[in-house]
């Protein structure tokens, strides 16, 4: 039901005379393979889910969704969603797990969308291709023009020549008191909480760096 609601999630895309272009199946076409997990401790289960997440998908044929659902005991299973990134980002999957959890609980349908992924790219890419399109794309550039290449970290390794994209994932659990008192600063200052920790990460780097130039990316 989810998936048919959404066409970006019934999408695959194909080469036509060179160029990439979207087919968009009808209907769903997602099948969610059963697996006996009643041996498996928790361990064992990620490293089965991390392997099946780590298949690649052909963007031309077949769905961009795959779904496995792990039996432990008759009460316990375990549901592992693998979709591409082409189809879905962060704040999409926020919706998509809202919606099965609540089509998984509920015999009440959803309220019908307003629209679709496609009207929201047409509507943005009409305001770009306009005057206010054109004089967003003129004030970024004029405020990034000589922004830093990089960020000059006295780290324990020189920089490679060739940019590399094998990151890594760092958890340091904060204290609820320490949250709430970053909350409140953040409430005071108008500000989201996001907003607030990019700023005490934009200090950290000043501070090592010695720079007031910096270029911090995020995906949202």
């Amino acid at each position: 039901a989810v998936v048919q609601r959404h066409a970006s999630l019934r999408t695959s895309f194909h080469l036509s005379d060179g160029e990439p272009v979207q087919r968009v199946a009808p209907n769903a076409d997602v099948k969610i393979r059963i697996e006996d997990a009643h041996t498996l401790n928790e361990s064992e289960l990620r490293q089965r889910a991390s392997q099946e997440a780590r298949q690649p998908f052909d963007l031309s044929t077949g769905s961009l969704i795959r779904a496995v659902a792990y039996e432990r005991s008759a009460a316990h299973w375990v549901l592992l969603l693998v979709l591409h990134h082409i189809i879905e980002d962060f704040w999409s999957l926020g919706i998509i797990l809202y919606e099965l959890s609540h089509s998984y609980r509920s015999a009440a349908r959803l309220p019908p969308l307003q629209g679709g992924y496609r009207d929201f790219v047409q509507w943005q890419s009409e305001i770009l291709a306009g005057a206010a399109g054109g004089a967003n794309w003129a004030y970024w550039q004029k405020q990034l023009a000589g922004a830093c290449a990089a960020i000059d970290l006295p780290t324990d390794r020189s920089r490679p020549p060739v940019q590399g994209y094998r990151g890594a994932t760092f958890s340091m659990p904060l204290e609820r008191e320490l949250v709430d008192r970053l909350k409140r600063l953040s409430q005071a200052e108008g500000v989201t909480l996001f907003t607030t920790l990019l700023a005490g990460f934009a200090i950290l780097l000043h501070r090592y760096s010695r720079q007031d130039d910096l270029c911090i990316g995020s995906p949202m």
